[in-house]
């Protein structure tokens, strides 16, 4: 009797969890638990499995949470190019791999950013190479024309080589990117920095920087712009936001798309 009590009482569950799926606004409840589902189903199945390590070569053992929906993927058809599609949902693939680590307590945010700023990265040359054509000299000439500060362009024989933060200031600078998208672009850049060159600096603690962030005049001309961007900065660390970080590559990449389409 207990036990078909536990049934009744689950099915019930089940039912009512089908009915919040269904709800408006509740898709970040449907993202947690798929999540929540694939880490029990690797802990138990796949136990000699480092999902975090695999690579795109040896996906058989994810393929059932790529089909299932469980690694949210980018859709990336509509990127014309062969070789620059597959580097991109490659690290989309791996981008999600990172999210689902947290099964084996790795710290999965900051690698998922990292594999978000790759792909990040991949479209801003794609874009630079579809809009001249492949023409470096003019990619650089434009590029020195809005950044004419800039010293490293002085030397530099491709727009590969230029720094990824010249390119994005040209672009926004251009008009073709907006502040909104470009501000989480830049954290993506700096978490991708600090995991490559594994950054173990102090940092001050959040408190006392949102207690000076706070305390900023947004009113005045000399805005203390270290503190605004640096606060802005661990927020972005600290809400660990996966949604937004998608919805940032795939709304550059819509962007960018756009204005090549004109």
């Amino acid at each position: 009797m207990k036990v078909d009590k536990k049934k009744h009482n689950l099915k019930q569950l089940i039912s009512f969890i089908e009915q919040l799926l269904q709800e408006e606004g509740n898709d970040w409840f449907h993202d947690e638990l798929a999540l929540l589902i694939s880490k029990h189903i690797i802990t138990e199945r796949d136990t000699t499995i480092k999902l975090a390590a695999v690579t795109v070569k040896e996906l058989g053992s994810i393929d059932k949470y790529i089909e299932n929906g469980l690694i949210p993927l980018i859709d990336y058809d509509d990127i014309e190019d062969h070789a620059v599609r597959l580097a991109l949902v490659r690290d989309c693939v791996e981008m999600g791999k990172a999210r689902l680590s947290q099964f084996d307590q790795v710290q999965s945010f900051p690698e998922f950013c990292k594999y978000a700023f790759f792909q990040v990265e991949q479209l801003i040359n794609y874009y630079y190479h579809l809009r001249f054509k492949g023409d470096v000299p003019a990619a650089l000439a434009f590029l020195k024309r809005l950044y004419p500060t800039s010293q490293q362009l002085k030397n530099t024989a491709s727009v590969a080589s230029v720094n990824f933060a010249t390119k994005l200031f040209a672009l926004r600078k251009d008009g073709v990117l907006v502040s909104a998208v470009v501000s989480p672009l830049n954290h993506l850049a700096r978490i991708r920095n600090e995991v490559l060159h594994r950054t173990s600096e102090s940092e001050e603690p959040f408190e006392l920087l949102a207690e000076r962030y706070a305390q900023v005049d947004w009113q005045a001309k000399d805005k203390d712009w270290d503190v605004i961007n640096e606060y802005n900065y661990r927020l972005f660390k600290r809400e660990e936001d996966y949604n937004k970080v998608m919805q940032s590559v795939t709304q550059l990449k819509q962007v960018l798309l756009y204005h090549l389409s004109r």
